[in-house]
């Protein structure tokens, strides 16, 4: 369970994006050995921690309502790849380093899709459809999930979707949060807070559950 949630509260997310964790399932054990490997230039390695975080980015992402997904995922992969040569730290670490990476990239895609608001049809901000091949199955699952995170967090502010994002897909920690986020630690708990309770008064007001079944 995640720190500083309460059973009932922590529940409402339990399955948030089901097939993003059997993503990270069948990328096979990921560990400190294969960190290195990736380190030291393994490419094996690296499609090892590809698959094992591509999936939970992704879900990140979506859940911040970012367009071209796949393009963006990919611009995170390449930073991260042109990067982790110089990284230091564990696994944990190294996770709550791709996130904070996720995080600044669709920050600046933000602001660059800003600029060109007056531009509205800048070929650039069109997604256009994707070609054929890969897992069909896998591929409508990971879009199921995507637009049910999206519709279960849409009622919330962006700094609620984005710290229950961080803490349940991304799975780091509060202080990780925090430092993402460039907030206190205590403001991080109470977006937390708020955006658990808010979508618990929702379900209860529907009469129905809103999370993809497990």
């Amino acid at each position: 369970m995640a720190e500083g949630t309460g059973e009932a509260e922590a529940g409402l997310l339990i399955d948030i994006g089901p097939q993003l964790r059997a993503r990270r399932r069948a990328a096979g054990v990921v560990d400190e050995a294969v960190l290195a490997a990736a380190k030291a230039g393994d490419p094996h390695a690296w499609a090892q921690l590809y698959r094992w975080l591509a999936g939970p980015v992704r879900g990140y992402l979506a859940g911040r309502g970012a367009v071209a997904l796949d393009d963006l995922t990919g611009e995170v992969f390449v930073q991260l790849s042109r990067g982790i040569h110089r990284f230091e730290g564990d696994l944990a670490q190294f996770r709550s380093w791709v996130f904070m990476v996720a995080h600044n990239r669709l920050l600046d895609e933000r602001r660059r899709q800003r600029r060109e608001r007056s531009d509205p049809t800048a070929p650039e901000d069109i997604e256009e459809p994707s070609g054929g091949g890969g897992n069909v199955e896998l591929e409508a699952l990971t879009a199921l999930g995507e637009a049910a995170i999206r519709t279960m967090l849409a009622p919330l502010t962006d700094d609620q979707r984005t710290v229950l994002l961080l803490r349940f897909v991304a799975d780091l920690s509060l202080e990780d949060v925090a430092k993402a986020m460039v907030k206190p630690v205590g403001a991080i708990k109470q977006l937390q807070l708020r955006a658990l309770r808010s979508l618990q008064r929702r379900q209860v007001g529907d009469g129905v559950t809103d999370l993809p079944a497990g």
